[in-house]
């Protein structure tokens, strides 16, 4: 009878969409093991440093002052 009336098919929250579960941390056996993933992804160790992010920071000050991310650092993502 609920469905027929749409009472609670009416509202915003509720949409019918699927759900999307592409990438599932609780499966990856990697998730918390840093020298197995580092195998798997190797680049971690370049920006994982001291250097890195040193970068960094010129980064964050670039985007604070109204520029935009450097395409370049872009493993900081801005600030």
């Amino acid at each position: 009878m609920i469905y027929w009336l749409e009472i609670l098919l009416d509202f915003i929250c509720l949409e019918m969409a699927a759900v999307d579960i592409a990438y599932l941390t609780e499966f990856d056996p990697l998730w918390s093991d840093d020298a197995k993933s580092a195998i798997l992804n190797p680049e971690t160790l370049l920006f994982q440093n001291v250097a890195a992010y040193q970068a960094c920071i010129a980064d964050c000050m670039s985007c604070s002052a109204g520029l935009l991310a450097s395409d370049y650092a872009f493993w900081c993502a801005g600030c």
